[in-house]
This record gives C-alpha cells, sequence and structure tokens, in this order.
C-alpha cells in the first residue's frame, strides 16, 4: 500500500520569532567575530486562542554572551567561564529572582560557523542532546533551540518540545517589526489621488 501524504504534524507547529533588533544583532556577532561565537538568547514560548495548533517561541532581541575560547571549528565555555557568566548576571540584574528567570529562559543556544555551512556538528549535536537531557533530568517544561548561523547569511535549526519529545529541524525565523506605519495608511488614503 501507499500513503497518499507526506508525513505532516498536525498541531503544536513551532515557529520562532524575532524582533527586527535581535536580528541585526545576531548579524553583528556573526559579522564581527573572526572565528566561531557563541551566545544564548532568553525564550517565550506563546501560544494564541486563534492559532492552538502552533506555538510561537519569542527570542530575546538581548544576545547573553558568555567568555569563551574560540577557533575556527569550535567554540567553548568552561565551567570557570559560566561561573563569571552567572556572576555578570547577579551584577546586573541585582536581584536572584530575576537572575533565575533569565537563567530558566535563557534556552536557545545559538553559535556561528563562521563561512563553513550551519549544519551541526557532532559536538553541535551532543551539546544540543545535553541540553534536553540536562532540562529532562531538571523536570523543566522549557522548550529547548539551537540556532546556527555563518557569514553567507545562512542558519540552521532545531527544536525541541518537552510535551511531546519531538525534534524539530528546520523551523522557520519570523521578523517582527515593532514599527507603526499607521500615519503612512491614514496619508496615503487621505493624499494619493487615482
Amino acid at each position: 500500500m501507499q500513503n497518499v501524504n507526506d508525513l505532516n504534524l498536525l498541531n503544536r507547529k513551532p515557529t520562532l520569532i524575532i524582533d527586527h533588533k535581535g536580528l541585526e544583532a545576531i548579524k553583528y556577532i556573526v559579522n564581527l567575530a573572526p572565528q566561531e561565537a557563541q551566545w544564548f538568547h532568553t525564550l517565550t514560548p506563546v501560544q494564541y486562542q486563534d492559532t492552538p495548533d502552533e506555538i510561537f517561541l519569542h527570542l530575546s532581541t538581548k544576545l547573553y554572551i558568555p567568555k569563551q575560547h574560540t577557533s575556527v571549528a569550535q567554540v567553548d565555555s568552561t565551567s570557570a567561564m559560566m561561573i563569571d557568566f552567572y556572576n555578570e548576571l547577579k551584577a546586573e540584574y541585582q536581584d536572584q529572582s530575576i537572575v533565575n528567570e533569565k537563567l530558566a529562559s535563557m534556552t536557545c543556544w545559538c553559535h556561528s560557523h563562521h563561512t563553513m555551512s550551519p549544519n551541526p556538528s557532532n559536538q553541535d549535536d551532543l551539546q544540543f542532546n545535553s541540553f534536553i537531557n540536562l532540562a529532562q533530568d531538571q523536570k523543566s517544561q522549557a522548550w529547548q533551540v539551537m540556532l546556527i548561523f555563518n557569514k553567507k547569511d545562512q542558519f540552521y535549526s532545531r527544536v525541541y518540545d518537552p510535551a511531546t519529545g519531538l525534534i524539530y529541524e528546520g523551523v522557520d525565523i519570523i521578523v517582527e517589526n515593532q514599527y507603526d506605519f499607521s500615519y503612512i495608511d491614514t496619508a496615503a488614503k487621505e493624499k494619493f489621488i487615482k
């Protein structure tokens, strides 16, 4: 027998959302980094009533950048560097509950692949799986995201859904603009004469 359909998921389709400033920050760090670089975004999942089968994963505009060893082929932050990163967050937010909230939602791990393909390496796979395993061990229901960018304006995405255990690949990123152009719409209606 032959299936008449391609394999599809009919619910909980994830979409990554970032605002224009956040996207420009990503492009900036990728172009600035002489080799690979890594950073994190906080992630806020939102499900709207009018689109119950989709979940929108909003990425923070801010990039959270730990100290790191970089090379052409990999990037690494030691335990000591991550402790320094934690201390930076404490100094910046000064409220332990805010620091904890930021860390709990900092589940989007990003890095660059310089000019190479943004497809994940074996090490990238291991790192992403370790984030998933850690979340499962901590009984966290936080979505986990891996994004890889390169200097050719290409990216790779992988998203883990904690409710279903599914891992999605090739998840789109939608860029939101917070610009209010309603005054142009009003002017066009009043001033563009046919």
